[in-house]
């Protein structure tokens, strides 16, 4: 039997899952995706506006790590009890049309992903550090070293900045086929210098 078949129910219900979990955001999910995938061009260039002002607020301020993890989890738990109950009263249930509908299920299934690539992360590492335990010792010690190099290298507010920036972003990236392009041409000079290399030996 087709290993995709067996596994269809199983999905479906991890998909009826997310979308029940949250089915009081999706009038604000739906505006929420098109911004992060850049709809307008010009989306973008709000997003790092709107960043770089949290950013710039964090340096002037300087808050410590644990007031700044308090107002970050603060304001996260104001925005999930506030949401759900603004969307529930301002937005009509019977103006949900069958396109919206479709739409919300596109990004319940882009959640899905990203959780399921997580888990398989999570499994890969586990299955590596019970198979070949040096191979997983190496490659993270290597990972682990080679991050404290950068932060070393780099300030934690700005290095923090970037990543933040580049997850955010991400979205629009891949929607946009700049990640695709970039990866394409990385590779095209690796197999080009690789070549290079064969030829001279």
């Amino acid at each position: 039997m087709d290993e995709s078949i067996v596994k269809l129910p199983e999905e479906e219900s991890n998909l009826s899952g997310i979308k029940r979990d949250l089915e009081g955001w999706r009038e604000v999910l739906l505006p929420s995706y098109r911004f992060l995938i850049w709809e307008q061009k010009y989306f973008a260039g709000i997003i790092m506006a709107i960043i770089s002002t949290v950013f710039l607020m964090l340096w002037y301020f300087e808050p410590t790590i644990l007031t700044a993890g308090a107002l970050f989890a603060l304001v996260l738990c104001i925005v999930d009890y506030v949401v759900p109950l603004a969307a529930s009263n301002i937005f009509d249930p019977d103006n949900w049309t069958g396109e919206k509908e479709k739409q919300y299920e596109e990004i319940c299934e882009r959640m899905l992903h990203v959780r399921e690539h997580a888990v398989s992360l999570v499994t890969l590492l586990a299955d590596t550090k019970h198979n070949k335990p040096k191979a997983y010792f190496l490659s993270v010690m290597g990972a682990l070293a080679f991050t404290a190099w950068i932060g070393n290298l780099i300030p934690n507010l700005f290095l923090t900045y970037l990543l933040v920036s580049f997850l955010v972003l991400l979205p629009g990236l891949r929607h946009h086929g700049i990640i695709q392009q970039a990866t394409s041409k990385v590779l095209a000079t690796a197999q080009q210098a690789m070549g290079t290399k064969k030829k001279a030996a």
